[in-house]
């Protein structure tokens, strides 16, 4: 009686095969991480956006968009109550800082690390868990990283916010 079954040069050929087809594939996987820290940058750019448009058409209903943020020739105070908390405005939009994007948007601060420069040009640094510099306590360190969300107000386009996607790092 004849056995059937796979001789060893068969073996070898298919355990070449995919030892060949595990190098080629194994860099895409390894990627994965970084694809999955800047669709969440971007997701959060997307997020503070909306935000944003709410926040401006709440302060466009109240007479606020035209207030620039901290100008004591403001006919009224350019801030606003969202969610029970009082929120700094720029023309309308969020003012750049850790406190008013975190009432704001509710952030966790499990999930993201939020950092910014005092003052009406001021910059606030969004990184996400996962993210090299994730829960860094200074702004160089996430500069650094080159993995972040970088929100504020240009001086040269000061009515509008400014965002910057740095996703060389992740």
């Amino acid at each position: 009686m004849k056995q059937r079954g796979f001789t060893l040069i068969e073996l070898v050929v298919v355990i070449i095969i995919l030892g060949i087809l595990a190098v080629v594939a194994a860099p895409k996987f390894i990627n994965l991480k970084h694809d999955a820290l800047v669709s969440t940058i971007e997701n959060m750019e997307g997020q503070l956006k909306s935000a944003n448009n709410l926040v401006f058409a709440k302060a466009a209903v109240e007479g606020k968009q035209d207030m620039e943020y901290n100008n004591y020739h403001n006919p009224a105070d350019s801030k606003l109550i969202i969610n029970g908390k009082q929120v700094n405005l720029h023309y309308g939009r969020i003012q750049a800082s850790g406190w008013n994007i975190d009432q704001v948007m509710d952030i966790d601060e499990a999930d993201w690390t939020v950092l910014s420069t005092p003052g009406v040009f001021g910059q606030a640094y969004l990184t996400p868990r996962g993210a090299p510099a994730f829960g860094a306590k200074n702004i160089a360190d996430i500069d650094k990283s080159q993995c972040f969300l970088k929100y504020g107000f240009d001086k040269n386009h000061y009515e509008t916010p400014d965002y910057q996607v740095t996703t060389s790092g992740c």
